[in-house]
């Protein structure tokens, strides 16, 4: 194959994973709810007087779906508060159980944290730094500009008649693709595999990480667009590594986290969640060992050139 041709298999390999990685993330994004990311849903005046389930059905949440997560009590009802103070202690009485908010600063939206006996020593706004890995100040404009508040689970029904200007959150909701085996669950990444340098900081963290990323990615680019002598398994490896590292590297500069969603398990036994763009790298990698262990074999079949005879 001309080295044409294989710039353009790299270029299409690459195109594929990364569009693949970034529009599953969005489908992820908004169709997938953890207790940080609820499917929040705000009622329009058009949608007043509608029921609960239709609401959510209207959304794609289907009414098994909704009746399981009210009976579960994973179902917020909440209101839009701009008169919280970020220098709220969490201890006082009058601070909220659950805040929710449609906007994070850094964020995938909506973002969502639990007021747990852990925080109650701590002040709104260094409670959202805290559960949701950001700066400070950031916290503090986030909580200026007004959050969602839980008002409570309590009397939520699938007939509830809804009222304009209410918001409801979903605080769970998975997809079951096989069961016992592969679901789709919304969860987020800060660092790395396995959770590396999660607990770092959010500036060291995003900086570090988009480093190595840009970095990777430009040498991968590289030797995959400009350097000549590739085979069509290298040219492919590199392609899906570049795609992956690409579609993460996105995620950070957005969100400055990486959305996971893809779980594998088998009852209490889980692979850590992964998604479309650590498929692409595990594949590159897999391409990669392939054409090394080839080509050592046939420098190994290769017959060593005789020597001649002494005379």
């Amino acid at each position: 194959m001309t080295p044409t041709r294989l710039r353009l298999v790299g270029l299409l390999v690459t195109l594929g994973f990364l569009g693949g990685d970034l529009w599953s993330k969005e489908w992820a994004k908004d169709t997938l709810a953890s207790h940080v990311h609820p499917l929040f849903l705000v009622v329009s005046d058009a949608e007043a007087g509608r029921t609960l389930g239709e609401l959510f059905a209207a959304r794609g949440v289907s009414t098994g779906t909704l009746g399981d997560a009210l009976g579960r009590g994973v179902v917020l009802r909440a209101r839009l508060d701009t008169g919280l103070d970020p220098a709220l202690p969490l201890a006082k009485p009058e601070a909220p159980g659950q805040i929710f908010a449609l906007a994070g600063v850094g964020h995938p939206a909506p973002r969502a944290f639990f007021n747990s006996e852990g925080l109650r020593q701590s002040t709104l706004a260094a409670a959202l730094a805290s559960e949701w890995r950001m700066e400070v100040p950031g916290a503090e404009a986030l909580v200026r500009g007004g959050l969602w508040v839980g008002a409570g689970r309590s009397g939520l029904s699938l007939d509830r008649r809804v009222e304009a200007g209410e918001g409801y959150a979903l605080l769970d909701r998975s997809v079951e693709l096989i069961p016992s085996l592969l679901k789709c669950v919304y969860a987020e990444n800060p660092g790395a595999a396995w959770g590396f340098l999660a607990s770092a900081g959010p500036t060291f963290r995003f900086a570090f990480f988009s480093l190595i990323s840009l970095v990777a990615s430009c040498v991968m680019a590289w030797m995959l667009f400009v350097r000549a002598g590739l085979s069509l398994a290298s040219t492919i490896a590199l392609g899906a590594i570049l795609a992956g590292a690409l579609g993460n590297l996105v995620d950070r500069v957005r969100y400055r986290v990486v959305i996971d969603f893809i779980l594998m398990y088998v009852e209490s036994y889980q692979w850590p969640v992964y998604n479309v763009a650590d498929i692409g790298i595990t594949v590159g990698v897999v391409f990669l060992l392939i054409e090394i262990l080839f080509a050592s074999r046939k420098a190994g079949d290769t017959p060593a050139p005789a020597r001649r005879k002494a005379t």
